[in-house]
């Protein structure tokens, strides 16, 4: 038998290479859906950036960039890419 690359072996190597930039499509939507419902609710979510978690009411959303306000702060804008994850308050 030739070891040389089957069909089936070229397959799932596509698949192992797309899956990051699936994952990363299905995060940003599960992210939106929330940020959404936030608007909508008027209910408020907690962003969590590079250890730090960030609170607030969602009023902007485009662009990558989400616009929260809260008590203590009038603005916050928060770049998408920088959010590890979102928690619906």
């Amino acid at each position: 038998m030739n070891p040389a690359i089957t069909r089936r072996k070229s397959f799932a190597f596509a698949a192992l290479l797309a899956a990051p930039a699936l994952a990363a499509t299905e995060e940003k939507t599960m992210f939106d859906d929330l940020i959404k419902a936030s608007m909508e609710s008027k209910k408020g979510l907690t962003f969590y950036v590079k250890g730090q978690t960030i609170g607030g009411a969602v009023t902007k959303f485009a662009n990558g960039f989400v616009e929260l306000r809260s008590q203590q702060f009038s603005r916050v804008v928060i770049k998408l890419d920088s959010v590890d994850a979102v928690a619906m308050i």
